[in-house]
């Protein structure tokens, strides 16, 4: 304004009426304002072209999934929306108009041929700017676009029904423009975007959507349309290849071809010719730039066979296609902009070097993390590989690593399904349920014979998960000294300690005589240190 205020910060946020209401009162009349639409974003939209997250009030994350958002509040709402017909008085025919899902349906397919007994009439369009003249005949109008200079010159000429309902903002003599709507029905909007410029389609497109809504009673945001009304006109026709690559009728991002031509242009060659287009949502999920995600919508095999004789490269830049190859998605936290984001600890920023694969902390770290870091166990202290994970159990100096602690039984092992219920039913439907059980617990349960457990111990050994049944080597040396200790080592009726329970009869190649030796004379005499108890 004159005054040298600053009203709202370039780059600043619209955030309500008021704001609106300053500006005018400010003097202005016009103000140039980023919008989904004329967003130059390559891949997906800006945070400033997309504004604000309405569920939080705020400006948009980046990293957040606006396209999913979209679809999702868009076909959430539509299960509230009817398929009702509505009949016009008389006979019926092409007023009976069907409302709700059925059109909303239509629109985003983008449907060139109106069925009129689907969707009713479908709407005239201005083909050229000028001067509209209406004149009203018996059964029909007669609608004519004249030159608005010389109202003697006749640009376009077409008869109309005389049911016909006008838009409340046509009359006779009024000026119009190419592509506004002269009557009322089912805009087509493939014609409409020939006849216009982009941003006019898209206000149709989506006042044309959130109509149908409205009407239903069901409050829908502009921006949830504008999203996919984004892509569906994100693309150009090619007419004329010129010194590109391209083929005739091929579709391509609108970007990328402006960026061609520029190229070319400079170049010195003959740039390609395009024509706009509108897409349906079904054409553009199959002609999107990833051919796995187009292969995982639609047409798979077409689409495969399309892309490996063509070799094609998929960048893996969308959601889907990074979901198909198990990568982490190009969303939230995901997005490369958050790989070199710093790091805080408690508020404190933490400089130096960081990586995910370090084994200690680095010397800059917080004092508080070391401390942390001294209490934890050391690497010989625990069971795994060199980075703290993959192994769960040792056994007879093995480790059952992670993987195979998830085998199933019957799916990976081959067990019988009759034995896997079984075995189910107390638990055990991994390999790593069956730590700490020797084939004698696995007997014992109800169902379970020796048959079963050739069949375990067939899949474990093809494996090499045998010994998991095989008893630990410390508890049978533990067995065998308690074994022994009973043996040497047995209560008598008076309380003493005596050797056994039978002593060898001889032991020959010993003169002298040794602990344990037999008298043959006396057999009672096979008391040792009586006197020790």
């Amino acid at each position: 304004p004159k005054t040298g205020e600053v009203l709202i910060a370039a780059g600043g946020y619209v955030e309500s009426v008021d704001d609106l209401k300053k500006l005018i009162e400010h003097g202005l009349k016009k103000i140039r304002l980023r919008a989904l639409l004329t967003c130059k974003s390559k891949y997906g939209v800006c945070q400033k072209c997309y504004g604000w997250d309405l569920s939080t009030r705020r400006p948009v994350n980046i990293g957040t999934a606006v396209g999913v958002i979209a679809a999702q509040s868009i076909g959430e709402p539509g299960t509230q929306l009817t398929m009702r017909t509505i009949h016009s008085g008389g006979v019926a025919g092409a007023e009976d108009i069907t409302q709700g899902l059925p059109t909303v349906a239509r629109m985003f397919d983008v449907v060139g041929n109106v069925n009129e007994k689907i969707l009713g009439r479908e709407a005239d369009l201005a083909p050229v700017s000028g001067t509209l003249l209406i004149t009203p005949e018996t059964t029909e109008y007669l609608l004519r676009i004249v030159d608005s200079e010389d109202h003697s010159r006749i640009l376009e000429e077409w008869r109309v029904p005389a049911s016909v309902r006008f838009m409340p903002d046509i009359e006779e003599g009024v000026e119009v423009r190419a592509g506004d709507q002269i009557t009322r029905g089912f805009v087509n909007f493939r014609l409409l975007r020939k006849l216009t410029d982009i941003e006019s389609t898209m206000h149709t497109f989506v006042e044309s959507v959130k109509d149908v809504y409205t009407s239903q009673g069901v409050d829908l945001n502009d921006k949830h349309i504008e999203v996919i009304a984004r892509q569906m006109l994100r693309r150009v026709q090619v007419t004329n290849p010129g010194d590109s690559q391209y083929l005739l009728g091929q579709y391509v991002d609108r970007y990328v071809f402006a960026d061609t031509v520029r190229n070319i242009t400079l170049a010195g060659g003959t740039p390609p010719e395009a024509e706009p287009a509108i897409l349906g949502t079904l054409k553009v999920a199959s002609s999107i730039d990833s051919w796995l995600s187009s292969a995982s919508f639609i047409r798979t095999a077409g689409v495969l066979t399309s892309s490996a004789i063509e070799g094609d490269v998929d960048h893996l830049l969308d959601l889907k296609s990074n979901v198909i190859v198990g990568k982490q998605i190009p969303a939230g936290t995901g997005l490369s902009a958050y790989s070199d984001v710093e790091l805080t600890y408690h508020g404190t920023k933490i400089d130096g070097p960081t990586s995910d694969r370090a084994k200690v902390l680095p010397d800059w770290a917080p004092q508080s993390l070391k401390d942390i870091e001294e209490k934890l166990p050391k690497q010989l202290d625990w069971v795994g590989d060199e980075y703290g994970n993959g192994s769960i159990f040792s056994k007879n100096g093995r480790t059952l690593s992670s993987e195979d602690a998830k085998l199933y039984l019957f799916d990976d092992l081959g067990v019988s399904q009759r034995w896997t219920n079984k075995f189910s039913e107390v638990g055990i439907e991994t390999v790593g349920d069956l730590i700490g059980k020797t084939e004698e617990d696995l007997l014992r349960i109800d169902g379970i014979g020796s048959k079963a457990i050739e069949e375990l111990r067939q899949g474990l050994d093809a494996r090499n998960l045998l010994y998991i049944l095989e008893p630990d080597e410390d508890e049978a040396d533990a067995e065998d000294l308690s074994q022994l200790l009973n043996m040497v080592f047995s209560p008598d009726a008076d309380g003493g300690l005596m050797l056994g329970t039978a002593a060898p009869a001889t032991h020959e190649g010993f003169d002298l005589e040794l602990i344990g030796s037999s008298n043959t004379d006396n057999l009672d005499s096979d008391i040792i240190n009586e006197d020790l108890g």
